[in-house]
């Protein structure tokens, strides 16, 4: 026979004796075994609750303990140059005679400990100065594919443009001399590798300014070159064309203004300026003769 839960339950707790009759009907069984399992599931939901926050909790704080703790932002967050920081912030622009300068102090090949053999550095870096050439096309240029001894151009191939632009190069004697000077009859021209500390070097002997002899690097050939072409002509499709730019647009992007600039355009007002008070000048005087003969 089942017996009352409520029964039982008295029964646990010493309220009435074990051989005490229960005195609830079947359907008073059934109601308190509902409540019961009501009350169970309730405290399973309860507890589940619980545990899924106490585990939110947790993983909450671990992640704010693994955050590190900023204690003030960062120079630049609020627009002010951070110039603690080693690497560059902007590329530099060097005029013609401080580029050639830089030149003269490089070596013509180093011998670098971990590099095979000794690779080519004036050559590589006056290429850069009269193709305006990226870093990374020079480093990829080969010999016989992109040029040969004795060839007016230099051929750049799609796959090592950044752009995919291949084209034709057209060469300076200068830049042609270089070339000749270094060219292997096959494999890689220059290769890849690191010369900051040759450029520092030859720009601290040349005497550059301390600002600008501690952070030149190659890219800064490629700026000063597009700028001091933007400078001298006003041709911006045939320097887009040389720095490998399908829009040229984008060229606008390399050109910095420079106080060189300023002193040119200045020069040239101050040329026309004196053209015309000599001019008018000339005019005065053969107006004062024309007017000395009618007397």
């Amino acid at each position: 026979m089942q017996l009352d839960l409520k029964h039982l339950q008295k029964v646990e707790a010493g309220q009435l004796r074990s051989d005490a009759k229960p005195s609830t009907s079947w359907a008073s069984c059934a109601v308190s075994a509902s409540s019961i399992a009501v009350r169970s599931f309730r405290s399973t939901v309860v507890d589940s609750t619980a545990s899924v926050e106490a585990t939110s909790r947790s993983a909450r704080q671990t992640l704010i303990d693994e955050v590190p703790v900023v204690v003030s932002p960062p120079r630049s967050s609020v627009g002010t140059p951070d110039t603690s920081r080693p690497h560059k912030n902007r590329f530099l622009v060097f005029r013609e005679d401080e580029i050639n300068a830089v030149l003269v102090h490089l070596p013509e090949w180093h011998h670098a400990p971990r590099a095979p053999r000794p690779y080519p550095v004036r050559a590589r870096f006056i290429i850069a100065w009269e193709t305006a050439l990226r870093p990374e096309t020079l480093d990829k240029l080969c010999a016989p594919e992109d040029y040969r001894r004795g060839t007016d151009g230099l051929f750049i191939r799609d796959e090592i443009d950044k752009a995919r632009f291949g084209r034709r190069l057209p060469l300076t004697d200068r830049a042609r001399a270089a070339l000749d000077s270094v060219c292997p009859d096959i494999g890689l021209i220059f290769g890849r590798h690191d010369h900051r500390n040759l450029l520092h070097k030859a720009a601290a002997k040349a005497e550059l300014p301390p600002e600008k002899a501690e952070r030149i690097s190659p890219y800064d050939f490629r700026h000063s070159r597009l700028t001091f072409l933007a400078e001298n002509s006003t041709n911006l499709a045939g320097i887009a064309y040389l720095a490998g730019h399908k829009n040229v647009s984008t060229t606008n992007l390399y050109i910095r203004p420079t106080e060189h600039a300023a002193e040119q355009v200045l020069d040239a007002v101050n040329a026309d300026s004196g053209h015309i008070l000599a001019t008018e000048a000339k005019a005065r005087k053969s107006a004062r003769k024309k007017k000395t003969r009618k007397r």
